[in-house]
């Protein structure tokens, strides 16, 4: 069973928020468990920090922090400071502070029948600059019908992925 909705709408501040709701098969715990690992593996990949190699799923609590070196859209060098603010069954919520701003992304679901869960998916952004809010939201609707497709085949390889892995 799959259904998908996008939404875009303004938080309290005035940003644009992209909302995305799907029924994905799976429970709320099988994902929980997932996202642990799937952040335990981000963590190890992205972070230059010795500390971060070692790291495992029960080192992984709310406001765990750590910084990635990424590659911006224009292809340089990067790095974002990493906070996990919510971290618990049904619900996850990290924060991506840059230069430009902090991107939230939140993931909330709940069993709605015995095999699927409820899934809300939400991504916003805020600066302090108001031109860079312009920004984003100008480019949000110039890449709505992208991100929707990068965020709807995102939560259908997590879906898949969940569902692979060894009970």
């Amino acid at each position: 069973m799959q259904s998908f909705v996008l939404k875009i709408q303004n938080n309290i501040r005035g940003n644009e928020c992209m909302i995305i709701k799907k029924t994905m098969n799976t429970t709320v715990q099988k994902l929980h468990d997932f996202i642990l690992e799937m952040v335990v593996q981000d963590i190890r990949n992205t972070s230059n920090e010795q500390s971060c190699q070692t790291i495992n799923t029960s080192d992984i609590k709310e406001g765990f922090t750590y910084t990635k070196s990424i590659l911006n859209k224009t292809g340089k060098q990067g790095s974002v400071k990493t906070r996990i603010e919510t971290l618990k069954p049904g619900q996850y919520q990290v924060s991506f502070t840059s230069a430009n701003g902090v991107n939230t992304v939140q993931y909330s679901y709940n069993q709605s029948s015995e095999d699927d869960i409820e899934l809300v998916y939400e991504e916003h952004f805020e600066s302090d600059a108001k031109l860079k809010n312009m920004n984003h939201a100008f480019m949000s609707t110039l890449y709505k019908r992208s991100n929707r497709r990068r965020i709807n085949a995102l939560l259908n390889q997590i879906e898949q992925l969940v569902n692979e892995q060894p009970v």
